[in-house]
């Protein structure tokens, strides 16, 4: 009734405002930047490359439908998303398709590193939670296994682009 939450408050959550949770990482990939942009950029080969990642569906030239498990088997997400920013070999920009759960955005950079076969991946993902207050607490509980679980993802993709896919595939 007074606008005051006493579990909001031991979270560190002020329901007032908007909050967005983000999850970064970034990572040494022993290919050449055109050649990561280029995979990456190709959409359908992510499921491939990463493990919690089960599909993905172009329906237009930026537009995608995207299906993961990373909630675990029981809960499959789905969403939609559009890349807004693409800069080839060196950005690429998305966000959340209006009437996804989840809002979110992200860009994936690929920076050239002094040794031309490899290159720095930048990730950065921003997701307001569903369900306000609650939803913001349990997802800032959750991020340090989110975080991890990125960690893991792109250990999975560095490992398939560098080990699996050979040079002229690209």
């Amino acid at each position: 009734f007074t606008g005051h939450c006493m579990f909001y408050e031991l979270l560190g959550i002020d329901a007032s405002r908007p909050h967005a949770i983000n999850i970064r990482g970034e990572f040494i990939i022993d290919r050449p930047t055109q050649q990561v942009y280029t995979y990456w950029r190709n959409l359908s080969n992510l499921p491939v490359s990463i493990n919690h990642l089960l599909n993905v569906e172009m329906e237009g030239e930026n537009l995608s439908h995207w299906k993961s498990n990373i909630l675990g088997n029981v809960f499959p997400v789905d969403w939609h998303a559009e890349i807004v920013k693409d800069e080839p070999g060196r950005l690429i920009g998305w966000r959340s398709a209006p009437g996804t759960l989840i809002h979110h955005i992200g860009r994936v950079e690929f920076a050239e590193r002094p040794d031309p076969q490899e290159t720095l991946l930048k990730i950065v993902i921003s997701y307001h939670p569903p369900a306000g207050g609650i939803g913001l607490g349990l997802a800032k509980l959750l991020n340090p296994y989110f975080e991890s679980l990125l960690k893991k993802e792109i250990k999975t993709f560095k490992y398939k682009i560098e080990t699996t896919m050979p040079l002229h595939q690209f």
